[in-house]
């Protein structure tokens, strides 16, 4: 299978309470070479205006590494 060898995800989230779902405000996805962006916000189940919280984040990183196209995926807001 495709494997990249580093995808860096920058989700810049709007903090809406400290301990409260944020909001995906814009989604930054760097380093992949050969999978579309839209490909790969489908398997991660990312998308704009969504509430995310730290569970989510960790269901995101799970669904990209699932795939087997990954090398490293890290999720930073």
């Amino acid at each position: 299978m495709l494997r990249i060898t580093k995808i860096l995800f920058l989700l810049l989230l709007t903090i809406s309470s400290v301990k409260a779902n944020e909001v995906i405000n814009k989604i930054v996805i760097n380093g992949n070479q050969r999978i579309s962006e839209e490909t790969i916000k489908i398997y991660g189940e990312i998308d704009k205006n969504q509430k995310i919280n730290e569970n989510e984040i960790n269901l995101i990183i799970k669904n990209l590494y699932s795939t087997n196209f990954f090398e490293d995926v890290d999720v930073s807001y």
